[in-house]
């Protein structure tokens, strides 16, 4: 177990916040956020209990506001009441179990929330991060001391967010976001295309996690498949191609998890994606995907690609034909959640269904054998083996930045649309106001 360095105990007439900085512990915790070093429930806790406490002395001594402190530190809107934003960072004495497993997983944030503090009273900032850490473990471990079998999932995670962060600065994601948010029109998922509108085209979402948005309304938001497992046993039907007879079909109900890149409160950064995608499976046609496939066959579906080629079709699930316009379907709502290890695990190690059969696959990024993918920390068949692979040989990072180029030239592709739409209005305006001019001098 990792020794837990604590600083001397202090007088209690002493200003809590006015510690001498222990430079060694100091450069440690600075070099353990810097690396992604696994940030510890534990320490997560310990660390949440002494924000709470710094910020409520600062409160009642100096009247620093809590709001203040997040705006600060970029956590919530100058216009708005966002001390709730703090829920994930401190712990107050007394609080249940709900708000502590809560707490942030990232050592980042309480950092920049130290920092925010620092800069609002009359103290240091690394004064105030020794004492936000004070009791921790986190930063006790040297860079020597790297044991590549403890917490492989944090350590999966952490080399994760290095990998999107990467892919963030060389795709101009941050100003494709900012773009996004201010350029008028919608967003088509199903053909990764932009369409001319009136509204925000991100729909005026300030974060996605945790807000399930339906297939119509989606972000441009670009992702790459991870893993996808069958939700259900296939269900039974008929497919029509090109006003043909009917064939027997089974339908196949995919929950899929995908790494997006997206916005998270005031942030840019990694999240995992999670639609429900529709196929079918012939035997007179093979596999079957379709123009519309986040539904669950009761919203309309006109085309079929089938063998390369998209073709009319109609299809009937459990002997009745989709109907056009229903609307509320909840297998078309996207959601999204924040990148961890305990989403990254869940979405991972892939198990025995309720459903009682198995019938589970994840991209396969890197077509060579099994002995000649890079060592990893994960044994096979585990799909964490083929993920992880996919990291360091690079094919994710690939895939993942031509999702993000793409949607940034489609974005300037609509920009230049838009642009010309309104040229043409406006000419088109000034064309008739000329008209009417010539003709009222006429008349008179």
């Amino acid at each position: 177990m990792t020794n837990v360095i604590k600083f001397p105990p202090q007088d209690g007439n002493v200003d809590p916040v006015k510690a001498n900085v222990d430079s060694e512990r100091l450069e440690r915790i600075c070099a353990a956020a810097s690396l992604k070093a696994p940030f510890l429930g534990t320490d997560q806790k310990r660390v949440a209990e002494n924000l709470h406490r710094l910020i409520e002395y600062y409160e009642n001594r100096v009247q620093v506001r809590k709001t203040d402190v997040t705006v600060k530190a970029g956590l919530g809107d100058p216009e708005l009441n966002s001390t709730k934003r703090l829920d994930t960072y401190t712990l107050p004495p007394g609080a249940n179990e709900t708000r502590r497993e809560r707490l942030a997983k990232k050592p980042h944030r309480y950092i920049d929330i130290s920092n925010a503090l620092a800069s609002l009273v009359d103290e240091t900032k690394d004064a105030m991060l020794c004492k936000v850490f004070d009791g921790s473990s986190f930063g006790t471990e040297r860079a020597s001391e790297y044991n590549w079998q403890a917490q492989p999932w944090e350590k999966l995670t952490a080399l994760l967010e290095d990998l999107v962060e990467y892919v963030i600065q060389t795709t101009d994601m941050e100003q494709y976001w900012t773009e996004v948010s201010r350029l008028p029109g919608w967003f088509d998922v199903r053909a990764s295309s932009f369409k001319a509108g009136s509204i925000p085209i991100d729909g005026g979402f300030r974060t996605l996690i945790g807000n399930p948005i339906v297939s119509d309304e989606i972000p441009p938001i670009p992702s790459v498949l991870i893993v996808r497992s069958l939700k259900a046993p296939p269900v039974d039907g008929s497919v029509s191609v090109a006003d043909s007879e009917w064939y027997p079909a089974r339908f196949l109900f995919w929950r899929e998890t995908r790494l997006a890149v997206g916005r998270i409160r005031t942030n840019i950064g990694p999240l995992l994606e999670m639609r429900t995608v529709l196929e079918a499976s012939s035997d007179e046609h093979g596999a079957i995907s379709f123009d519309n496939p986040f539904t669950d066959g009761s919203d309309k579906i006109e085309k079929g690609l089938i063998g390369g080629t998209l073709q009319p079709i109609r299809v009937t699930v459990d002997g009745y034909v989709e109907a056009a316009r229903r609307q509320g379907v909840e297998r078309s709502y996207f959601m999204w959640d924040e990148l961890s290890a305990a989403s990254l695990r869940a979405a991972l190690m892939l198990g025995r269904h309720d459903v009682g059969f198995e019938w589970e696959c994840y991209a396969n990024r890197d077509e060579c054998a099994l002995h000649e993918r890079p060592v990893s920390p994960f044994l096979y068949p585990d799909p964490a083996l083929f993920f992880y692979s996919s990291i360091i040989s690079g094919s994710l990072e690939r895939d993942l930045a031509e999702a993000c180029r793409s949607l940034v030239s489609n974005l300037d592709a609509h920009k230049q649309s838009v642009g010309e739409m309104i040229r043409q209005g406006e000419s088109a305006a000034r064309l008739c106001w000329s008209t009417n001019l010539k003709s009222e001098k006429s008349a008179d």
